[in-house]
């Protein structure tokens, strides 16, 4: 691969993952209507799910791991970089494992995503809190 592919590659890298990172922050500032503490909707899932079906899981993972680590050093707690982190992994996996299916749209595999996030959120929230 050129020098030029390469940089052009690692500029859309950048752009992605600041996409990501506004998506967080708008995120952060719509209130929520469910009595659930941290509940979201996942605004920044477009920017990882768009990356994951256009360059790979690799790149989609990176971008991932820094939104997260970025986002939660300016706008979250320790906390929720342990949540986040926890279920922004896991959630990326079964989005591969289930876009390598070639079974589901992009919709349905980002839907999973999402709700393996949740769940995995909440298995961590167990785990943290002792409960």
């Amino acid at each position: 691969m050129n020098n030029k592919i390469k940089s052009s590659r690692v500029v859309f890298l950048g752009v992605f993952t600041a996409v990501a990172m506004i998506l967080a922050f708008i995120e952060s500032q719509i209130p929520t209507f469910v009595p659930v503490p941290g509940i979201k909707i996942g605004l920044p899932n477009i920017a990882i799910v768009l990356i994951l079906y256009k360059m790979g899981f690799k790149e989609a993972l990176v971008i991932n791991i820094l939104r997260i680590l970025l986002v939660s050093i300016l706008f979250g707690t320790a906390l929720s970089l342990i949540y986040s982190l926890s279920g922004g992994i896991i959630s990326l996996v079964i989005m591969k494992l289930i876009k390598e299916s070639n079974i589901f749209k992009i919709i349905t595999v980002s839907v999973i995503g999402a709700i393996t996030h949740n769940i995995v959120q909440i298995i961590v929230a167990i785990f943290v809190l002792e409960l």
